[in-house]
């Protein structure tokens, strides 16, 4: 995946169909934590402790939260691990990966001049809202982000 492919990705590009067997998944992930390397690039410093993070995600049970929360669903995890596998983020900082109440699971870097948040929604949708220190404010759907991602994961990495 390059840099201007992830610009306009899908749901259907990262988010694998019913049935489908993903070589991304938390638990097929050991060689790419151990190597580091991908397929199509380096993967992220961080990746194996947001694989970790995932895989406890994923042990949450039904009413997590005490108020009737979804557990994470199985296929939305691996699609999101695949999704941070890529290039794309290597030069980001640690993502913050929390549950949604939905079954879906929320991404967000905080840098020092931008935020990029992405929520994975556990029907294929994602969410995102980025905003930064020059006050550009945006929150829609991926795909439709002003600048495209690859520009965000840039404004999120910079010191």
């Amino acid at each position: 995946m390059t840099t201007s492919q992830a610009t306009s990705l899908s749901a259907g590009d990262w988010y694998l169909p019913a049935g489908s067997q993903s070589a991304y998944s938390p638990t097929g992930l050991s060689n790419m934590q151990v190597t580091g390397r991908i397929e199509w690039g380096t993967a992220p410093s961080w990746l194996a402790d947001a694989v970790t993070r995932v895989q406890h995600l994923r042990s949450l049970c039904e009413g997590w939260d005490g108020y009737g929360s979804s557990p994470v669903d199985r296929r939305l995890a691996s699609a999101v691990v695949r999704f941070l596998s890529g290039p794309l983020w290597v030069a980001t900082p640690r993502p913050r990966i929390t549950p949604t109440v939905d079954g879906g699971l929320a991404v967000e870097w905080r840098g020092a001049r931008a935020t990029l948040e992405l929520e994975f929604d556990p029907r294929g949708a994602v969410d995102v809202y980025v905003s930064d220190s020059e006050g550009t404010e945006w929150e829609g759907t991926l795909g439709e982000e002003p600048d495209g991602l690859d520009k965000w994961a840039w404004r999120v990495a910079r010191e």
